[in-house]
């Protein structure tokens, strides 16, 4: 068993012994793969989940960047619409330190998906 599929398997026991529900594991779409995607009550949880045998080059959780989440972003937009769900979601990453003493962390909502208006031309006169 690899780091990561260790990592994976504790982090889908974690959410399990929370009360989530499982909803998929190595979820594809594109380019992109979710690691769990789980629901808990009305909201539905995406996790990445990052596993290191140790901190000696940092914290796993550190290693989820704008890439990445931009590839959640987009590969949760796809699930959301093919589940037809209309409640709550968010982003989570689990952060995992193998070792003699294992140490998961579980930060909920640990990005915000931003969204941005795309620029209006008002022509020459921009006021109202």
């Amino acid at each position: 068993m690899t780091i990561g599929t260790k990592g994976e398997q504790m982090a889908a026991e974690h959410l399990l012994s929370q009360g989530y529900e499982l909803l998929a594991r190595n979820w594809r779409w594109g380019k992109a793969e979710m690691d769990i995607v789980a629901r808990i009550e009305q909201t539905v949880a995406f996790v990445e989940v990052k596993t290191r045998s140790s901190v000696r080059y940092g914290f796993p959780d550190e290693s989820v960047g704008p890439k990445k989440e931009r590839l959640m972003i987009e590969a949760a937009g796809q699930f959301l619409y093919l589940m037809d769900w209309q409640g709550e979601f968010r982003f989570d990453v689990i952060a995992i330190v193998l070792g003699p003493e294992p140490r998961l962390v579980h930060y909920p909502d640990a990005f915000f998906p931003f969204y941005c208006e795309p620029e209006r031309d008002f022509g020459e006169d921009d006021s109202y």
